[in-house]
């Protein structure tokens, strides 16, 4: 996936969860185009060729997903490194979700629409199992068991569909 893919499928999901909100189990959220530079990403693995290449002068990486490598041709180039970093921002015009989580001291928290929504439809598809060996502290009383099989986007937003028919028929 890339961050113009990321977008798309952010467009697609937005109109959904709108109307998941109304159900009751969901709180409000704020939702909003990302600006230029805002807007984090959680999400991983996009294609090398769509990572941040800036040079560098120093060996030391700020994050250890970073790949630093030495050019083949160094014409115009004026430090001896450049550095790979996968990237945390999504594009200009991402439907982003956000909401205020926390009692004391509220924060802000912040995805795309697209990882908001997928996160929704995998919790769907998740059954808790009482395990009979569970004692508490060692072995879990309970384990997840994902029933759902969601291979693409498509089967996803399809699940999503399900979801919002299931909400308008109860």
């Amino acid at each position: 996936m890339n961050l113009r893919i990321l977008k798309k499928l952010s467009k697609r999901a937005a109109p959904l969860l709108l109307q998941l909100e109304k159900c009751p189990y969901m709180g409000t959220l704020d939702h909003y185009p990302a600006s230029r530079g805002e807007g984090c990403v959680q999400s991983s693995g996009f294609d090398r060729k769509h990572w941040d290449r800036c040079e560098s002068a120093h060996r030391d990486l700020f994050r250890q997903t970073d790949i630093l490598t030495e050019p083949s041709r160094r014409a115009g180039l004026r430090y001896p490194y450049v550095k790979l970093s996968e990237p945390d921002t999504c594009w200009d015009g991402t439907p982003l979700v956000g909401w205020s989580s926390g009692y004391e001291t509220p924060e802000w928290d912040e995805r795309t629409a697209w990882e908001y929504l997928e996160d929704l439809v995998f919790g769907d598809g998740m059954d808790v199992v009482l395990n009979p060996a569970g004692n508490g502290a060692d072995v879990p009383d309970h384990d997840y068991i994902q029933t759902l099989r969601l291979p693409n986007p498509a089967a996803v937003l399809r699940h999503a569909r399900v979801m919002v028919a299931r909400m308008v028929s109860a």
